[in-house]
């Protein structure tokens, strides 16, 4: 939240009204008003990931990335669980990979889809704003040429696909979940990609997905905590200075 601004000013407003001492300085409101807004950040950037968040203002760590891959790997191996012989054939040959004319034509499908651009601007309204500027609604395609990766989600909002590994689906959905506005593989990634896979892969792929990734504690959905108001949050706060200035007394 930038300095000054309307925002900025009324929680400043909120926190000085709320304050017992005459005559206070600016620049000690000014400090009340950066930790409030610190510790709002610090409450969407954990419900937006699903986890507390050490390392940085955008996610953080991506500490979950090796489950979510060994998931979804499982996932597209596993078929044989799907209990209906007409969805198994389906999905089989809905996860096969394609040649690079079949690969832009199913690419355009998803970018141009309701289901992505619905995605896309759920996450735009989201409370965490920090990853906002990741967001792409027409997102490009562009062949990657690569041993390590499958496919490539970029900042600039292009896909990067491996010629030889990434020109299946399960792989373009996983690269349009991150492009939809989710950085790192937790629970956000996780709850658009089972909805990606489920509208262009099938409903019996994205429920076996998901009890994969139930396997590996590994969540799709999130209680989200909501944040005190500057006016709560500066009571506590002033409870909590008396109570450290009564110990060292």
């Amino acid at each position: 939240m930038k300095y000054g601004s309307k925002e900025y000013v009324k929680i400043s407003s909120v926190i000085e009204a709320q304050l017992d001492t005459k005559n206070i300085a600016p620049s000690y409101v000014n400090r009340l008003t950066d930790k409030y807004i610190d510790y709002a950040d610090k409450i969407a950037n954990q419900n937006s990931v699903g986890r507390k968040v050490v390392n940085g203002p955008f996610g953080g760590r991506d500490s979950q990335t090796q489950k979510v891959y060994s998931a979804e790997m499982a996932a597209s191996s596993g078929l044989y669980e799907i209990p209906c012989k007409k969805a198994r054939n389906k999905i089989s040959q809905n996860i096969e990979y394609m040649d690079w004319k079949e690969t832009e034509r199913f690419f355009k499908k998803v970018k141009n889809s309701a289901t992505y651009q619905k995605l896309c601007e759920k996450n735009i309204k989201s409370q965490y704003t920090s990853q906002k500027f990741y967001i792409c609604t027409n997102p490009t395609l562009e062949k990657m040429q690569s041993t390590k990766n499958a496919g490539l989600a970029t900042y600039g909002g292009v896909m990067k696909l491996n010629i030889l590994s990434g020109t299946n689906r399960p792989t373009i959905l996983h690269e349009f979940a991150h492009l939809c506005g989710n950085m790192n593989h937790d629970w956000s990634f996780r709850a658009d990609y089972l909805k990606l896979c489920s509208m262009f892969i099938g409903k019996e792929f994205a429920k076996l997905t998901k009890k994969e990734y139930m396997k590996r504690k590994l969540k799709t959905t999130f209680f989200q905590k909501t944040p005190k108001t500057p006016e709560q949050w500066i009571i506590s706060y002033q409870k909590m200075a008396m109570l450290r200035k009564a110990k060292r007394v």
